[in-house]
């Protein structure tokens, strides 16, 4: 029930593996001011947190089930660089998953990081992480949350299932967001207003059809489509500025029926998170009105 610490240069190079870790009041296993430490096949639960990281540099976490600690999983904080946090369970922890605050250069690669009641992965002031090949889901608020963080990469993750956005940036820039597979967050980018409106009868045939969106977008992987009421396809053109989508018939509109369907992943917002299928109708009458009776 008390705290493993490995403290100060002349532990470097120590081994922790096969323990069980739990039931201490502060951090299960604490290094400090301590690189090249290897803590493998560990089950570290029941803690406040589960490994914390402080001023230390080429550390391996790695095979270890860290779970049910009070406060985040793994803390990497104080100017740690170049660890690596790879192939653990990490889960149902009160806090983050993996946390990194003022700390650049680290790996966090391959794990399954789910079910914690923070961010799976929270990076704070920090740059140069790697963040790849994890599943993150099912935790509390985002499943990655960048804030004030730039030049980081985060990609080849499946994200899915939390409660807030997939992917999350505050205050940041020129992070590498890419092939993240992102379904089914709490939080997607949405369409907030359709012009001409849902259900509206116009009588313009040349109108531009545009989608104003919750926040900024770029063009994802699924597709628009645009079509009339005998479901034939309207041949169109589509291009993005800011966080409006416009959609432009190649022809003039004949009287009738129209519906253009933004399908999933169609378009997403700037971290990757897709927008989920939306769709608008709207109808064309140019015919005048005539006079079919007087009295």
């Amino acid at each position: 029930s008390s705290t493993l610490t490995v403290n100060g240069p002349a532990a470097s190079g120590t081994n922790i593996t096969g323990f069980t870790i739990s039931g201490a009041g502060e951090n299960g296993i604490n290094i400090n001011n301590t690189d090249n430490v290897t803590i493998s096949n560990n089950n570290i639960t029941g803690n406040s947190v589960g490994v914390g990281i402080n001023n230390s540099q080429d550390n391996t976490i790695t095979n270890n089930n860290i779970s049910d600690n009070t406060n985040n999983g793994v803390d990497v904080s104080d100017d740690s660089t170049s660890n690596d946090i790879s192939d653990n369970t990490i889960s149902g922890n009160g806090g983050n998953g993996v946390s990194l605050n003022d700390s650049d250069n680290n790996t966090v690669s391959s794990n399954t990081i789910s079910d914690n009641g923070g961010n799976g992965v929270d990076v704070d002031s920090s740059s140069g992480n790697e963040i790849t090949d994890n599943s993150i889901s099912g935790n509390d608020e985002n499943g990655v949350y960048l804030d004030s963080s730039d030049s980081n990469t985060v990609s080849n993750n499946n994200i899915y299932e939390n409660t807030e956005r997939g992917i999350y940036q505050v205050n940041s820039a020129n992070n590498t967001v890419s092939n993240n597979k992102i379904h089914d967050n709490g939080i997607n980018v949405n369409v907030t207003s359709v012009d001409p409106a849902y259900g509206a009868v116009i009588n313009n045939p040349n109108k531009t059809i545009t989608f104003t969106f919750s926040e900024a977008i770029v063009n994802g992987t699924g597709w628009f489509e645009f079509v009339n009421g005998n479901r034939e396809q309207i041949a169109f053109t589509s291009s993005i500025e800011g966080n409006t989508l416009t959609i432009t018939p190649d022809e003039a509109l004949a009287d009738g029926s129209y519906c253009i369907y933004l399908h999933t992943g169609s378009v997403t917002d700037q971290s990757g998170n897709p927008l989920s299928l939306s769709s608008s109708y709207f109808k064309i009458d140019t015919t005048a009105p005539t006079i079919i009776s007087t009295n």
